[in-house]
């Protein structure tokens, strides 16, 4: 007598069973999988030292200017000695004859106040 092989055959209802149990635990497991690989691509990235940008779209701020801006360190421990690093915030609002530029700053989350730029003949 041979033995026949038993197959596993699941029925309708354990089929719908086994789908509602294995739907929201592969659901949950592709979403912690890209969590954690989302989080590992974020932590990598360094943060800006400095945004600089035009207050409008009128305003396109000179490449000298901008490269200026971006190397200024002006708000390293901006809450004091022992503070983190703050983001420079250079927010341009005019500029006139080349020369001259309106610029309001800050550190991290406001632009609290206005400085003048004047760029030299031999700068």
């Amino acid at each position: 007598m041979a033995r026949r092989k038993k197959s596993l055959r699941l029925t309708r209802k354990q089929r719908k069973q086994a789908l509602a149990f294995a739907l929201p635990v592969a659901i949950g497991l592709g979403g912690l999988i890209a969590g954690i690989i989302a989080t590992r691509v974020l932590s990598g990235r360094k943060p800006p030292a400095n945004l600089v940008w035009g207050a409008d779209s009128s305003i396109r701020v000179p490449k000298e200017l901008q490269a200026y801006l971006q190397t200024r360190r002006d708000c390293k421990e901006y809450r004091g000695a022992g503070s983190p690093t703050g983001v420079g915030l250079w927010g341009v609002y005019q500029l006139s004859q080349g020369k001259f530029a309106k610029i309001a700053y800050g550190c991290s989350w406001n632009l609290s106040s206005y400085v003048m730029a004047v760029r030299y003949k031999g700068a």
